[in-house]
């Protein structure tokens, strides 16, 4: 509640307070027009009228010359199709203007007199309209055109956002419900030896279901994501490829008939129902398998469970008003809302994998979980009194009880760690989890390594060793092999690897930062030393590669010194070292400048 200072009285909301104080105690403040002194309580009521009566600068329509005072007029008069009404009234006057997406430029610009009919700054875009339509429009294309050579992929299909958007929705009035697909059309270029290769590539997703309670920005979303992650796999798949121009956005939409309830009963599965986690009440004298799911559910009957006279007598305790029978996917959630019971479909594929088809965002205490059952074009609802039985043997061969997430099927062990993670699958689209094994892991790796690098791991030892060969064969450098035998040895005297250390077998660290510190005793440090990525440190520095030849010249400490690393002669040398004594303790515990030599009192190396 919201109290009056100056008289007491209380009001539900802010803004009626703020109302009362104007109209009663400050009727002083009232505003006044400059231009007819027409007063007004409100600073936008006042704008407004400003804006509608005596503004000089009209908007008008470009396409039907319709002249507004404000912008959400003229966003209503585009958005109602008035303008395509007016024009089809006048086409046997003048010629039809073509409205379709692809005749359009960027956007529908507004244009005010008083500029001369320049351009509005704030671009208003037209309601789109099909480009392509078959089957009785029953599917439709609609091409949204890239204006700026500027943009990329991902900052293009974010332009176009509220455009598709619309275009969902717009279809979703006509039809109860889509299927959906972008493309992206582009032209990449690639520069060889022969010159400029150009490319037209489109990047697609493929057909998405769009409901009535569909979320379109997330849908739009994860589409773009999958062009975005399509269009990085390409570039990266065809090395050399950059992206030239963006041409257009194809939005195709495609009526879709959602599956609908049998007439007739379907037995389950027998390995399903097996499981003992599914009630399919037999309903062969009519369609409402759906209807006798849910009374299974809430009412469950333990003498006679799959048959319908045992719910008969619970027939009018739920709201059935509007639901059509066979039911489609479609009204489920309107049931839902109407009796507040949320509601999950699950369905299976040919190997009976289990996968969500339908999850409820309602909250609310009753949840019920339905098995969809499917056989050529007719279908069955059956009532999942267990989910954790139903998909336990498709996740894991444990026997314990686990616990189920609802929107990807994922098993834990404890319900504390399904908790956790509700909290994240929340965000995303409903899903069946999909691990791949461990040999699909290394035939991917092996097959994208044959595709990019046209080498096959299975050829190699280590990994450094395979990006050695890549890095070779990318930067089509040959190195030169040698013809003499003593540049050979020469190389091999002065190969370093392997274990080159020293080390006790024990030993006890003793320092200030340590729990049983000593400081009788001599002070140590315990530290692991090691070299990481030597192959792309190696790849990464200049390399020997070509005219090896013995030197002649005598060269000075003060000329390999002067010697610079991006110089075209490049020096492999074998140096007499002086080691001084004063550094003799410093570099006790790793000397540099080691040599592959037998140690003392031992035969080899």
């Amino acid at each position: 509640m919201y109290t009056c200072n100056i008289c007491g009285k209380n009001f539900v909301t802010n803004y009626v307070l703020k109302r009362h104080t104007l109209q009663v105690h400050e009727k002083n403040a009232v505003l006044q027009c400059a231009d007819c002194s027409k007063k007004f309580v409100r600073e936008r009521d006042l704008k407004r009228h400003r804006d509608s009566v005596h503004s000089t600068e009209k908007i008008t329509c470009k396409f039907c010359y319709t002249s507004f005072t404000r912008k959400d007029n003229l966003l209503k008069h585009l958005n109602n199709k008035r303008c395509e009404r007016k024009l089809e009234k006048e086409a046997g006057k003048r010629k039809r203007v073509d409205l379709s997406v692809s005749s359009r430029k960027k956007k529908t610009q507004l244009f005010t007199s008083a500029e001369n009919s320049t351009a509005d700054p704030e671009n208003i875009f037209l309601p789109p309209k099909e480009n392509e339509s078959a089957f009785q429009k029953a599917y439709k294309t609609f091409n949204l055109p890239n204006n700026d050579s500027s943009l990329g992929i991902k900052e293009f299909l974010l332009l176009r956002k509220e455009e598709t958007i619309f275009i969902f929705r717009n279809e979703l009035e006509t039809y109860k419900a889509l299927k959906v697909s972008k493309w992206v059309h582009c032209i990449y270029s690639k520069a060889t030896d022969a010159g400029k290769m150009i490319k037209n590539v489109e990047f697609k997703t493929p057909n998405n279901e769009v409901l009535q309670e569909t979320n379109l920005a997330r849908l739009y979303d994860d589409m773009s994501e999958k062009i975005v992650k399509e269009s990085e796999d390409f570039e990266g798949r065809d090395s050399g490829w950059t992206l030239d121009e963006i041409l257009r956005l194809e939005v195709r939409t495609n009526r879709y008939s959602p599956f609908r309830g049998s007439s007739s009963f379907i037995e389950v599965p027998k390995q399903i129902a097996e499981t003992k986690a599914i009630i399919n009440v037999i309903n062969k004298k009519d369609s409402q398998c759906f209807m006798w799911s849910i009374l299974a559910a809430l009412y469950p009957n333990t003498s006679n469970p799959n048959k319908t006279s045992s719910y008969v007598p619970h027939l009018n305790k739920l709201n059935f008003d509007g639901i059509s029978f066979p039911t489609p996917l479609n009204e489920v959630k309107k049931f839902s809302k109407m009796n507040d019971i949320g509601i999950n479909i699950y369905s299976f594929e040919e190997d009976l994998k289990i996968f969500p088809l339908l999850i409820s965002d309602i909250v609310c205490e009753k949840h019920i979980d339905l098995l969809y059952v499917k056989n050529g074009e007719f279908g069955h609802y059956c009532f999942i009194k267990s989910l954790s039985r139903l998909v336990s043997k498709q996740l894991s061969k444990h026997q314990h009880k686990t616990f189920i997430c609802k929107r990807c099927l994922s098993a834990f062990q404890t319900e504390y760690k399904l908790l956790q993670h509700n909290e994240m699958c929340i965000h995303k689209n409903p899903a069946r989890v999909v691990m791949p094994s461990e040999t699909n892991l290394f035939e991917n790796f092996r097959k994208i390594c044959m595709q990019t690098y046209k080498l096959d791991p299975c050829w190699y030892f280590t990994t450094p060793a395979l990006s050695w060969d890549a890095m070779l064969l990318h930067t089509k450098v040959a190195i030169e092999l040698f013809t003499d035998y003593d540049m050979l040895l020469f190389i091999e005297k002065g190969v370093r690897g392997g274990i080159s250390q020293c080390c006790n077998r024990y030993a006890i660290a003793n320092n200030r930062y340590m729990s049983n510190f000593n400081p009788d005793d001599e002070i140590k440090y315990l530290m692991y030393l090691d070299a990481n990525n030597l192959y792309g440190y190696a790849m990464s520095k200049y390399l020997p590669l070509k005219d090896f030849v013995w030197s002649d010249n005598d060269l000075t400490e003060q000329d390999i010194l002067n010697l610079s690393d991006e110089s075209d002669v490049g020096y492999i040398l074998e140096v007499d070292l002086e080691y001084p004594s004063d550094l003799h303790d410093k570099h006790s515990d790793f000397p540099l400048a080691p040599e592959n030599k037998p140690p003392p009192n031992c035969k080899r190396a």
